[in-house]
């Protein structure tokens, strides 16, 4: 339930006014009004924006302590934890001094609503990836944005101690890159359901 209304799985455009609405629904007069688009699945509720950051993950490859690192991809598109992967990964930064650029500026983004952002997890990014006719079609239409940008998206989702997973929204596919190499990271939020 999200401010009092069900919705059922899909992509919706969210508003300022924490309601969903599909592509029929939608007025392209709110456009100023629209938070992001949403994708609602029986794993994930999110939120993403039209924004790109631009950065390496880190000032230095680590072992990130509560983040699922797995250079076996079936386990690793099971990791749908962005949020919780961000948070580790911003608090063991801050222990051990050093820098997370794309957590830090991740989570520092806060959407026209308040939610606040962070690093989406591989599995997350899997599953955009099942809808991604919908969702570039809804990006288009409330933001005149689009995802790809010829450069693979950061995930939160470890790949080793050197590398995190990342996702090629035009190929579909999931590399690894190495966390000080600069790349793209989109920001994804919760979604405010009650």
């Amino acid at each position: 339930m999200l401010n009092g209304k069900e919705f059922d799985n899909g992509e919706y455009i969210l508003r300022t006014n924490n309601l969903l609405y599909t592509k029929d629904e939608w007025n392209t007069g709110w456009n100023s009004e629209a938070v992001g688009v949403a994708l609602l699945t029986d794993n994930i509720r999110v939120v993403m924006p039209a924004k790109r950051i631009y950065d390496s993950f880190s000032s230095k490859s680590t072992v990130f302590q509560g983040v699922v690192s797995t250079t076996y991809i079936d386990i690793a598109r099971q990791d749908f934890n962005g949020l919780s992967n961000t948070q580790n990964i911003i608090k063991q930064s801050q222990k051990d001094n050093f820098v997370v650029n794309v957590a830090n500026k991740c989570a520092a983004f806060t959407f026209i609503n308040g939610i606040n952002g962070y690093v989406p997890s591989i599995g997350e990014w899997y599953e955009c990836a099942y809808h991604m006719d919908q969702i570039d079609e809804l990006m288009s239409l409330a933001f005149n944005f689009n995802i790809e940008y010829g450069m693979p998206n950061w995930a939160s989702t470890a790949f080793n101690d050197i590398s995190m997973y990342t996702w090629r929204w035009d190929t579909q596919r999931d590399e690894s890159k190495n966390m000080t190499f600069s790349s793209y990271a989109i920001p994804f939020g919760r979604l405010p359901f009650d």
